[in-house]
């Protein structure tokens, strides 16, 4: 794994621990408002937001599947395409190339 994986690894980790912090403690409020004055019973509580926890995680690993899978395809889909290109017209991709070292003074 190199440096930008890794670096990608740890922003969607904080990124999720955030979300996921923020949804069960939401769930948790949310639930311990509308038990107030009702019931004293803490299990109802425990158990959104563990309910909330296990949703939120399933969620954001399925968000996380789709992302890293549809920008795999969307690399691939532009190799090929880059491949493609290359061997149609090699001396234009050469020419290309050329000119933008130029252009950029290397």
């Amino acid at each position: 794994m190199n440096l930008a994986e890794k670096i990608n690894v740890v922003r969607a980790s904080v990124m999720g621990a955030n979300d996921g912090i923020i949804s069960v403690a939401g769930i948790v409020l949310g639930v311990f408002a509308a038990t107030q004055g009702r019931t004293n019973d803490n299990w109802v509580i425990f158990v959104a937001g563990f309910s909330g926890t296990i949703a939120g995680m399933i969620s954001m690993a399925a968000g996380e599947y789709v992302s890293v899978h549809g920008q795999r395809d969307a690399e691939n889909a532009a190799i090929e395409k880059e491949e493609i290109a290359n061997q149609e017209s090699f001396n234009q991709q050469i020419s290309l190339v050329k000119d933008s070292l130029i252009k950029d003074d290397f």
